[in-house]
């Protein structure tokens, strides 16, 4: 189910960015093999452009293979959110890939700051959003209230935001069960990963969850490619939402700005994000 509003508004963003034809512009945008080299370590590897750069230490191509059938079931223009984005790879390949408007999360904090935004005007032709909002339950509850996504994607990130400094003092593992609550309310569809070797406890929660929920456990890859550590493994759950509703297309400019917003989309910047 779609807003007429949100599809008619994707259909012209696709023939005003299509119809030109025209490659990317990289404003303020480094050589690219400059940029690469410019990091000792990439966690993903790296989107840029029609190029995939295979040098990040994370599996991500066998992860994208996984979930490629979940994004195939997509009829219509659909919207995501990418919640501790990382290094976008996830949203830049959906977003080139499919008709798809990728909103990034991605507080920035295990990597150099302006990254994520020198990759976004990298590919600044794909309809892609990024704000460097830290979550918490209070910001993830708020963007729950005001937005809802087709597709949520938390891939190995429930249990860093868990446990985070709040005034209560509550455990681990109800803390995270406050954040998945929120997540599985805020999108039609819900992708999480969790980690055999950090935290096995949420890993076994999200697993009862999702039996108790009908959830669909899509399986398990090994975290990262080399042999640094082939014990550890990524557990993949999907939920789909009781009572899907149209999702909120683009975002508002109020959220945006809430969640500190960096990038827009030139393809999206021309057209309003006020609803």
């Amino acid at each position: 189910m779609r807003t007429a509003c949100f599809f008619m508004q994707f259909l012209l963003f696709l023939e005003q960015s299509f119809a030109t034809s025209c490659p990317p512009v990289f404003p303020a945008s480094l050589p690219v093999q400059q940029f690469l080299d410019s990091y000792q370590y990439h966690y993903q590897d790296i989107c840029i452009g029609e190029e995939i750069y295979p040098i990040g230490g994370n599996a991500c191509d066998q992860r994208f293979e996984l979930i490629r059938p979940i994004l195939d079931a997509f009829q219509e223009p659909f919207s995501v959110l990418d919640l501790g984005a990382c290094d976008g790879y996830f949203s830049f390949r959906i977003a080139r890939n499919y008709p798809a408007i990728c909103h990034m999360i991605e507080g920035e904090v295990h990597q150099k700051k302006g990254k994520l935004h020198q990759l976004c005007l990298m590919n600044q032709d794909l309809p892609c959003v990024f704000m460097k909002e830290k979550i918490n339950l209070t910001s993830l509850k708020y963007l729950q209230e005001k937005e809802r996504f087709d597709l949520v994607i938390a891939f190995l990130v429930v249990h860093q935001l868990a446990g985070q400094k709040h005034p209560e003092r509550i455990s681990f593992l109800d803390d995270a069960k406050k954040y998945i609550a929120i997540l599985l309310e805020m999108g039609n569809y819900v992708l999480i990963e969790t980690s055999t070797d950090v935290r096995p406890q949420l890993d076994r929660y999200v697993e009862e969850l999702c039996s108790e929920k009908n959830g669909l456990y899509l399986g398990e890859l090994c975290r990262y490619k080399t042999d640094y550590d082939q014990g550890a493994k990524g557990r993949f759950f999907l939920f789909q939402s009781q009572n899907p509703r149209p999702s909120s297309g683009l975002i508002q400019q109020e959220v945006f700005k809430k969640l500190q917003g960096q990038f827009i989309a030139p393809c999206l910047a021309s057209s309003s994000i006020d609803r």
